[in-house]
């Protein structure tokens, strides 16, 4: 097949991770591979080493120069199909596509609802051929958001991901000593990543353990507002942008995700290869992907105090992290590895194109 993977992103991120694995795991089976994204962002230079890419998205909704550059790429390319992975690329290489009379599937990366009208009908309903969630709850939401969806029309297929680069990777300096333990939140500093909860939190948890470390590893929108409420708490550490994470991710002692919305979080399946324990709030994907008391915590989400005992119960007892830990190190060998991913995008697409 010749597959397009569109994705208009700017910034890096789940979304553009799952772009990549994508694009190495088809060209692995001897399929072809051509990504439409934007200009100069963070996908197209980590991209361009792995499959050919086509600069041609960005600006609003139905942007008529990205419409433009897209037709012109699509008759470039002339694709067998094409996946979106982003909500807005429905309107620009989705479109242009369906055009071309290329079959278009729809991946949701995150568990939010479509708003039930003419609009997303027709942009959601009639356009797509298929839609692709990573998790049952995203599906759920579709469904219950969207008459217009039926059960048939929407295919679970969970996040795949190598634990080798996460259990050969080489702890990174986090500057402790001996004794002294730490916990890290990894993302977007965003206000659906419940980090609001968290910097309360941490004021009261630093006061009860006095040798723990807050590793703050993003950037984001938010990032002022989490300054001003950490402001005078002690041992916080904020580390920007990074690209080391496998590194980052075996020095932690626990990660914590308080999120009020996911999809089903690569940073977990991150932590779980990297044999690191992981707090996290009990929304979308994240209980299908760890069980509570089993491979991690698991808290109600937009609840400060609970998430501090939880974090507080895990960072106290070793036995604990070593239990959970090793639990995880299991499932996500056994339930989300890279192979079982492209085997069943693989077929969805072929299924839609009559390939073998």
């Amino acid at each position: 097949m010749r597959i397009v993977l569109s994705n208009s992103s700017s910034r890096w991120g789940g979304v553009t991770k799952v772009t990549e694995i994508l694009a190495r795991g088809f060209q692995s089976r001897g399929h072809e591979v051509v990504v439409f994204g934007f200009p100069g962002g963070m996908l197209e230079t980590r991209i361009r080493s792995i499959a050919p890419f086509e600069p041609v998205l960005g600006g609003m909704d139905f942007n008529p120069v990205a419409l433009a550059r897209t037709t012109l790429a699509m008759r470039r390319v002339r694709p067998d199909v094409v996946l979106t992975l982003m909500k807005k690329d429905i309107t620009m290489t989705g479109v242009v596509a369906r055009a071309f009379g290329v079959p278009v599937v729809v991946r949701h990366p995150n568990q939010r609802p479509l708003a039930n009208n003419f609009y997303w009908k027709t942009m959601m309903g009639d356009l797509p051929s298929l839609h692709i969630t990573n998790a049952e709850a995203t599906k759920r939401t579709l469904l219950e958001s969207s008459p217009f969806l039926r059960a048939d029309d929407i295919v679970v297929i969970y996040n795949g991901i190598d634990p080798a680069q996460y259990e050969k990777a080489t702890r990174a300096d986090l500057g402790l000593f001996e004794g002294e333990i730490s916990v890290g939140f990894i993302g977007s500093f965003e206000a659906r990543k419940g980090l609001r909860e968290l910097c309360i939190a941490w004021r009261a948890l630093s006061r009860r353990i006095n040798h723990a470390h807050l590793f703050l590893v993003g950037k984001g929108s938010m990032e002022t507002e989490m300054r001003s409420l950490l402001k005078g708490s002690s041992r916080v550490h904020w580390m920007g942008y990074r690209t080391d994470i496998p590194n980052i991710l075996k020095s932690l002692d626990v990660v914590v995700l308080p999120s009020y919305v996911e999809g089903a979080p690569n940073v977990v399946l991150e932590a779980m290869c990297a044999e690191t324990a992981v707090v996290a709030t009990a929304v979308s994907g994240t209980p299908e992907l760890v069980r509570d008391g089993i491979e991690a915590r698991l808290v109600p989400a937009k609840n400060a105090s609970l998430l501090e005992e939880a974090l507080v119960e895990v960072l106290s007892d070793a036995s604990l992290r070593e239990q959970l830990t090793g639990a995880a190190r299991i499932r996500v060998r056994e339930k989300f590895g890279i192979a079982r991913m492209i085997d069943e995008y693989e077929k969805s697409l072929a299924h839609l194109t009559g390939s073998k």
